[in-house]
């Protein structure tokens, strides 16, 4: 059972539709429900603005990439300066739904990605550039490798991230773990408590260290002992490297790596007292925490004296080049529907969401697709909202989310313990663009030109088609025969899909129910 809700123009327009997880005596609307929206997604953007504007904490998007074979179909295909319209319509009202504190994230690949650089410089500030983040996305493998005497084949993509301007940095980074163990760690702590090293990570995160912490740290490592890892192995046994292995991750708060350091060497050198103990801790002038052998080679100028940490280094910060993430294969069953070349995988998103948000915070997605971000969003316990105008949007983006409420277990769902449960509201823009296809269909020769006027003068016509090109389409649509002209006009109108103005919602030719205008008025009135 569908209800719809009406549109307010290019300002204000949504229709709605409730899911099967939600109650279907439902009719109105709540801001802490999830919303997904089917129509236009330049219309439902700036019907958000009223509700919604200045409260959204993280924006990804992944539009087309105007390759000329999207599966999207926005467009057969834009050519350059329409899809840079088509994009900076979008990222001007997203800009006015992002909070104060707020992230905006674009995946873009090397065909427009320098000229959306510059786009996004102009819309959110260049200074508010925080970002462009490469991630790999296809192995050097298979048909791409058959071209690679013309040109390196292609294996990554772009992340372009912007803040507003009272971002105070990333909430939590979600670093990967290491697989392959660093043969460079290769000294044993004997007398290091995990709880000790603890207590040594704990001075470590401080943001300026005393030297009432450089107290503390060597005292804690007083009475630790260096050997040989490898000695230390001799005295174990194990049935296989694998267990090897996981003994070596297991205990790699107490093993350890050096390195040179012209800068602790200085600083060591000028400490009157080293402290009589295999590992000592020291405080730079900018208030850092490090940690030394003391037995180091006084004789070299750089000597191997850092002490490292295993640990430290098992889980790696992606930076800006993503390559630990898994984007092919089996991704291709997350969520379980069929989304063969768009699809990203949700690691992408659970990352970006887990380095920006909070639970509760509000995540948008208005180039939806598969509905990845939703997906991930609910699994996280984030609120979300997600447009998509295309029709596959029930088969696959409402399918995967209630899939997702039922607790299905692809994807991020084991990483967050995901059980299932939760809620979203489905809508669709109310569309109405009969009117003036009656009005096509009854005209003459004479009011044809009229109608084609009133049509290209219509603000719905915007989101699809710049005024300019519409201009440069008057000496070719004269031209036409008659019967041309109407199939042209007729074709513009379905493509734009033209919807129902809020303003209209008592006209009694549309037909609105009781219900359906309850809905609305929840929507557009009922805002605090």
């Amino acid at each position: 059972m569908a209800k719809f809700l009406v549109s307010q123009s290019v300002s204000q327009s949504v229709s709605q539709s409730v899911s099967q997880s939600v109650s279907q005596h439902n009719v109105t609307f709540s801001e802490n429900d999830n919303l997904i929206i089917k129509g236009n997604n330049l219309i439902a953007l700036a019907s958000l603005l009223k509700r919604y504007e200045g409260k959204v904490k993280c924006i990804y998007i992944d539009p087309p990439y105007n390759t000329g074979n999207d599966s999207f179909k926005y467009n057969d295909r834009f050519n350059h300066s329409t899809w840079l319209t088509f994009m900076k319509n979008r990222l001007e009202l997203a800009k006015k739904l992002l909070s104060d504190n707020g992230v905006i994230t674009v995946q873009c690949d090397d065909r427009e990605q320098a000229y959306l650089k510059v786009l996004m410089d102009e819309i959110f500030g260049r200074e508010n550039f925080l970002n462009c983040v490469a991630i790999k996305m296809s192995e050097s493998s298979g048909v791409k490798m058959n071209h690679a005497k013309n040109k390196f084949p292609k294996l990554k993509e772009y992340i372009l991230i912007y803040v507003k301007p009272k971002f105070k940095g990333f909430i939590e980074i979600d670093k990967y773990k290491e697989t392959k163990w660093d043969l460079e760690n290769n000294i044993f702590i004997e007398n290091l408590t995990m709880e000790q090293r603890n207590l040594l990570i704990n001075l470590e995160m401080k943001k300026i260290n005393s030297e009432e912490d450089e107290i503390i740290a060597n005292d804690i490592l007083k009475f630790s002992k260096k050997i040989s890892l490898s000695e230390k192995i001799k005295t174990l046994s194990f049935e296989n490297e694998e267990e090897k292995k996981e003994w070596l991750f297991k205990n790699s708060y107490r093993i350890i790596k050096t390195a040179g350091s012209s800068s602790l060497t200085t600083l060591v050198k000028k400490i009157k007292e080293i402290p009589n103990q295999d590992l000592a801790a020291a405080v730079s002038k900018k208030g850092v925490l490090f940690f030394y052998i003391t037995d180091f080679n006084r004789k070299s100028k750089q000597p191997r004296l850092q002490v490292i940490f295993a640990d430290s280094n098992i889980f790696k910060n992606p930076c800006d080049f993503w390559q630990d993430i898994k984007t092919t294969g089996a991704i291709s069953d997350e969520g379980g529907v069929k989304f063969v070349n768009s699809k990203k995988p949700e690691k992408i998103l659970y990352r970006l969401i887990k380095m920006i948000t909070k639970p509760n915070d509000l995540i948008l997605d208005f180039f939806l697709g598969s509905g990845t971000t939703a997906a991930v969003a609910h699994k996280m316990g984030r609120r979300y909202i997600g447009i998509e105008q295309m029709d596959y949007i029930e088969d696959i983006a409402v399918e995967r989310l209630k899939k997702v409420i039922d607790g299905e277990q692809t994807g991020i769902s084991k990483t967050v313990n995901w059980q299932g449960g939760g809620s979203f509201v489905y809508c669709e823009l109310k569309e109405n663009g009969q009117k003036l296809i009656d009005s096509i269909l009854s005209s003459d020769e004479k009011s044809i030109n009229e109608i084609k006027e009133k049509i290209f003068s219509d603000d719905r016509i915007v989101p699809y088609i710049t005024r300019q090109e519409l201009k440069k389409a008057d000496k070719d649509f004269f031209d036409l025969k008659f019967e041309e002209k109407k199939k042209v006009l007729i074709d513009l109108v379905d493509k734009n899909k033209l919807y129902i103005n809020y303003s209209d919602i008592d006209n009694e030719e549309y037909d609105i129910s009781k219900e359906e205008k309850q809905f609305n008025d929840s929507f557009y009135k009922d805002v605090r």
